[in-house]
């Protein structure tokens, strides 16, 4: 990690954190966690950089979700840290989302929460990524694609016409949607509420907090 200590690199040294957690603690009893690239710190921080943080939290914490996951900067649990990363402006910003306590049982009920957006997520991004590859699989008769964990998507047709441009804004509508269906009510009533910060504060916060 680069020495700067300017609130982009800050917050990116704070995400690639909240990765490191997340893959100690999927490796307790599963053996290691297979990391199928490097990390990209550039790409990751380039992101930062450009979290619009100005507008109703749903909408900035949509953003932020979905241009993680999109950017892909981790050698591995990119939805997972993306979705850290979201629910940590929010905390930030007073919403407690998704409005329950994340020991024990509420990670379960978070996962299960959360299951159908990470396959639509991951369906899109592959579109993102490899949409001439997932024309030609369409063209050769393949239906669907696999995105891991034993788990398939549908091509849809029409799907494979978006431009780029289309295909990101699915993608962070998506987001928006999931942030809002997950939550409790008080929380999704908060949710809609505007927001106005700087990446500076957030990162005061964040040593501040954390």
């Amino acid at each position: 990690m680069p020495h700067e200590k300017t609130a982009d690199w800050v917050a990116t040294a704070y995400a690639v954190r909240m990765f490191r957690l997340i893959v100690q603690a999927s490796r307790k009893g599963k053996g290691p966690v297979r990391w199928y690239k490097r990390l990209d710190l550039e790409a990751l921080r380039k992101t930062v950089a450009r979290y619009p943080l100005k507008g109703r939290l749903v909408d900035v914490a949509g953003s932020i979700l979905s241009s993680t996951i999109l950017t892909h900067p981790f050698p591995n649990a990119n939805h997972r840290t993306s979705l850290v990363m979201s629910r940590l402006y929010l905390e930030f910003m007073g919403v407690d989302w998704p409005g329950y306590s994340m020991k024990g049982r509420g990670q379960k009920r978070l996962h299960r929460a959360t299951h159908d957006f990470f396959r639509q997520s991951k369906y899109l991004l592959q579109l993102l990524r490899h949409t001439d590859l997932v024309r030609v699989a369409h063209e050769e008769g393949f239906t669907h694609l696999h995105i891991g964990s034993g788990t398939d998507a549908e091509i849809v047709p029409t799907d494979l016409g978006l431009s780029p441009d289309e295909v990101r804004e699915r993608h962070e509508a998506l987001c928006r949607r999931t942030l809002k269906e997950v939550a409790t009510d008080p929380v999704r009533a908060q949710l809609r509420a505007d927001g106005d910060t700087t990446l500076h504060e957030w990162v005061a916060w964040l040593k501040a907090s954390k």
